[in-house]
């Protein structure tokens, strides 16, 4: 059975506000997805998604599933976001809370007051969009962020372990939610050892230490209470049902820095700043191609869903017409047998009748009367 056609509105969100948005495992992948202008929502894309673009989004909660691509986000403020992603990159964003799970350095630029933690969201099927999406929940770069405008101030952080909240959507008929991302027991997980902090492949070498017994209190503190689970204030919108929902968060607080040496960024040297455009503008090739494609196959469906009404039409047509004509034979038909019974009421007699069909003046009739009339006797 053939794919049904897409239809591109199916696959962003746009000027919204006060909104809780939702798309289920099974409606997105395998493709991109456009959130654009919204303020006070909560967006949950819970599919494997190809790629995805994020333009002024204040005041918002937003989760995504695995994105086997990159995510785009541009121009954002006051936001929550939960991702996994094989590229995360960001711009011109501020007061974000990001729990990320990346395969690849998170890049940010002209951002500030940005705390990253390690992903936390958990939803039915999850583990099976990772597997489609060919993410490896064992290498996670969440922590080394690589910051294009890195100078004297800090525009970035790594969470503290009581930051960190577990977060969630659950459908029952779906199965349980799952996360399969594994982190640092710091953090309620099982991992142990340092945390990178910053771009290791751009010559940072930050590193979060944490000692033996300061590990054993923070994971012994995890394993013992239950995640909380409480509603944010963050100008999100009133509770939904969607979802767990982490505990307040201000925005407004003051900046803390991560407490990694300032000089372990590094500035990218040309040609990564040359393959980070490259890469920039194949991705922007690769959106706008997809747009083409699903342009196309809108106006191709819109042509067949054309022809298909014109021949419903046509056919309708060709009923009424064959309808029309049966009914006007048969009124035909009726009227000469309506004659034809009135001329047989003419003769009384089959005689007379018979005698109706003779020519007296020419011979051969009158013959041809004799042997009827004889044929007739004997019948009697």
């Amino acid at each position: 059975m053939a794919r049904k056609r897409p239809n591109p509105a199916d696959f962003r969100f746009e000027h919204k506000s006060d909104e809780t948005l939702l798309r289920e495992p099974g409606q997105i992948s395998p493709y991109d997805f456009s959130i654009d202008t919204l303020d006070r929502c909560v967006v949950y894309l819970m599919d494997k998604i190809a790629q995805v673009t994020v333009d002024k989004v204040t005041n918002s909660r937003l989760h995504f599933g695995p994105i086997d691509g990159s995510i785009f986000l541009r121009d954002c403020e006051n936001c929550i976001v939960t991702v996994s992603c094989a590229q995360f990159r960001l711009k011109n964003c501020r007061n974000l809370y990001i729990f990320l799970y990346s395969s690849s350095d998170p890049a940010i630029e002209y951002s500030t007051n940005l705390i990253f933690g390690p992903y936390n969201f958990s939803y039915p099927l999850q583990d099976q969009h990772f597997a489609q999406a060919k993410l490896d929940i064992n290498h996670n770069m969440w922590s080394q962020v690589f910051d294009f405008n890195k100078n004297d101030e800090e525009h970035w952080r790594v969470m503290k372990p009581e930051e960190f909240k577990l977060m969630g959507w659950e459908k029952d008929e779906l199965g349980s939610p799952i996360n399969p991302v594994p982190r640092h027991e710091i953090y309620g997980g099982n991992l142990t050892g340092d945390i990178k902090v910053g771009s290791q492949q751009h010559g940072e070498q930050g590193l979060m230490s944490f000692g033996f017994e300061t590990t054993q209190n923070e994971a012994q503190v995890f394993v013992e209470k239950e995640p909380e689970v409480i509603e944010p204030e963050i100008n999100a919108p009133v509770p939904d049902k969607h979802g767990y929902i982490i505990e307040d968060i201000d925005f407004t607080s003051p900046y803390e820095q991560p407490g990694q040496n300032k000089d372990i960024f590094a500035e990218p040297n040309p040609e990564e700043t040359e393959e980070l455009e490259r890469q920039r503008l194949r991705d922007q090739e690769n959106k706008d191609r997809n747009k083409r494609l699903m342009n196309k196959d809108e106006k191709e469906r819109q042509k067949k869903d054309e022809k298909r009404k014109q021949a419903r039409d046509d056919l309708k047509k060709f009923y009424a017409e064959r309808e029309k004509n049966i009914q006007t034979k048969k009124a035909l038909n009726q009227d000469n047998e309506r004659l034809l019974l009135e001329k047989r009421q003419t003769f009384p007699t089959s005689w007379k009748k018979v005698g109706s069909m003779i020519d007296g003046d020419d011979r051969k009739d009158v013959q041809r009367m004799k042997s009827v009339l004889l044929a007739k006797k004997h019948e009697n």
